[in-house]
């Protein structure tokens, strides 16, 4: 992936865990592996080094088995956070080409798994998750692809139901967090206000900046999103 290297969207700081993960998944998973995508804003433009995840999808032939579940996710722990946290999730072919909200995943991990990986709890992750029409949505307008052979565009389109149902279980989930998370949710909505107003997929970064761009108050905007998806979706 020394391709990485050209992209001057991608962080140079993330160069060496895109390969490694690259790597891990090629051994492990072999010709079931068909695609792997950067995307969020890594791929976007909006990468802050202290702040930010390597937001990565791939896209494999058939189900994991119990070892190569492992296998990942004692890769996981040694390739997030070396510097930048992961947020990864393997998605079956299958379940993109007759798309259904919410979406499963065969495998995630974030960093709050790593406390549960890291006593080898390794329990399969057959699970339906709001987050991916989201994470496929930006893949599909913005993302990388990591090993030239899945072009983005071939991801499927994902309803704007169903990315405006994911955004606002995105928003309800970080306002029931304990730890502070306002920038995570203002960012979010900014960025959720471009996509209603304009139909562009930005990182939070570049809501925030569309946002200032377009003066637009933010001192309530999440509650301003929160109600104009709500009354959207018919809740």
């Amino acid at each position: 992936m020394t391709y990485l290297h050209s992209q001057n969207l991608v962080p140079e700081t993330a160069i060496a865990q895109l390969e490694a993960l690259t790597q891990l998944l090629q051994q492990t998973l072999h010709k079931s592996l068909l695609g792997l995508i950067l995307h969020g804003s890594a791929a976007s433009a909006g990468f802050e080094v202290e702040r930010s995840d390597l937001d990565v999808l791939a896209i494999i032939d058939s189900e994991l088995t119990h070892m190569q579940h492992q296998t990942v996710g004692e890769g996981m722990l040694w390739i997030s956070n070396e510097p930048h946290p992961l947020e990864f999730s393997i998605i079956v072919k299958e379940d993109l080409d007759n798309w259904s909200h919410p979406c499963k995943h065969v495998f995630h991990y974030g960093e709050d798994k790593r406390e549960a990986f890291s006593v080898g709890r390794f329990k399969p992750d057959v699970l339906a998750d709001e987050d991916l029409a989201g994470h496929i949505t930006m893949a599909r307008a913005r993302g990388i692809d990591l090993l030239g052979n899945y072009p983005p565009e071939r991801l499927p389109f994902i309803p704007r139901e169903d990315y405006l149902s994911a955004i606002l279980s995105d928003i309800q989930w970080a306002q029931n967090q304990q730890e502070d998370l306002d920038y995570y949710s203002v960012a979010n909505a900014c960025r959720t206000m471009a996509y209603l107003d304009s139909g562009a997929i930005l990182s939070k970064s570049e809501g925030i900046e569309w946002c200032r761009d377009n003066n637009i108050d933010t001192s309530k905007i999440v509650e301003e999103v929160t109600t104009k998806l709500r009354l959207e979706l018919g809740l």
